[in-house]
């Protein structure tokens, strides 16, 4: 069994390139990509990533109605919202978009990893 494939949603490369050195880190993880939330669909289609971790920006909306286009035409597909705010209202609203897990931006070098690790593992973070 490879790495667990990621693909990273964040409208901020440089978070994204943060990110991305972060989860490289570990050889049983695998980043397959990183995009803006524009054309996530077809860009996460291409890539058939395990995870794909989405930052939550709350004032975009498109971004819940992504998680949940994911959520439809990719039903196996882990994803993990990443946000700054660690608020029940952004919690709740990722989860009912189709979310399978939340993460802040607070608590990322502690809980992203091993949350990727449970979520593709199909328990829950």
């Amino acid at each position: 069994m490879g790495p667990i494939g990621i693909v990273l949603v964040d409208n901020h490369a440089g978070l994204a390139r943060i990110a991305r050195r972060f989860i490289q880190q570990d050889q049983e993880l695998a980043v397959l990509g990183t995009t803006p939330n524009t054309d996530v669909l077809d860009f996460v289609v291409q890539r058939q990533p395990e995870v794909v971790v989405m930052d939550l920006d709350i004032s975009d909306p498109s971004v819940l109605d992504t998680i949940a286009l994911l959520r439809l035409h990719l039903p196996q597909l882990h994803i993990i919202a990443l946000t700054l705010f660690d608020l029940e209202s952004y919690r709740q609203a990722a989860l009912d978009a189709g979310a399978d897990a939340f993460v802040t931006k607070e608590t990322l070098y502690a809980d992203l990893v091993p949350c990727i690790r449970r979520i593709a593992r199909a328990v829950e973070c």
